[in-house]
């Protein structure tokens, strides 16, 4: 049995390294293209944010497009994440035999499910909502400087006129 200390200690050797980085392709929620199935739902979502935001430029339209290509990976996590954990419930279940519902051990036993299973998961989660937040703070940033400048060709029309 490898113990949780040994498993941290590989992670961080050059090999456990290269497993590590590259464990977001088993679940297929970083992959950079759409699947067939994901369409609708990011057309809607683009959608949505474009009535939000009312993009005036071509940059902000590209930060409207990372913010809802970024909810898509999200959603595609959210999925990994409960076939995880169900996965983890119906083992749990097998070890008493099947005897006990697989509701039952997810109701239940929770905490019992591989400690820190679900990090990785919570640490993709963050990284794709910064992403949002970022593209979302451009905007903002965008938006603003468009709104000074606009500001300042109005008042110094109004002092060349006086």
């Amino acid at each position: 049995m490898v113990s949780e200390k040994q498993l941290t200690e590989t992670a961080k050797m050059p090999e456990g390294k290269v497993v590590t980085k590259q464990s977001y392709l088993k679940h297929g929620f970083y992959r950079k293209t759409l699947a067939q199935e994901e369409v609708p739902q990011f057309d809607y979502l683009l959608n949505r944010f474009i009535k939000e935001f009312e993009p005036q430029t071509l940059i902000e339209e590209i930060l409207i497009q990372q913010m809802a290509f970024c909810q898509i990976q999200l959603d595609r996590l959210m999925v990994a994440e409960m076939k995880e954990y169900v996965s983890q419930c119906k083992h749990e279940s097998e070890l008493f035999g099947g005897g006990i519902s697989n509701d039952y051990f997810c109701k239940h036993h929770y905490e019992r499910i591989k400690p820190g299973a679900y990090d990785i998961f919570s640490q993709y989660a963050a990284r794709l909502e910064n992403r949002i937040y970022k593209a979302l703070k451009h905007l903002k940033k965008i938006r603003k400087a468009r709104a000074d400048e606009m500001y300042d060709s109005q008042f110094a029309v109004s002092v060349t006129e006086s």
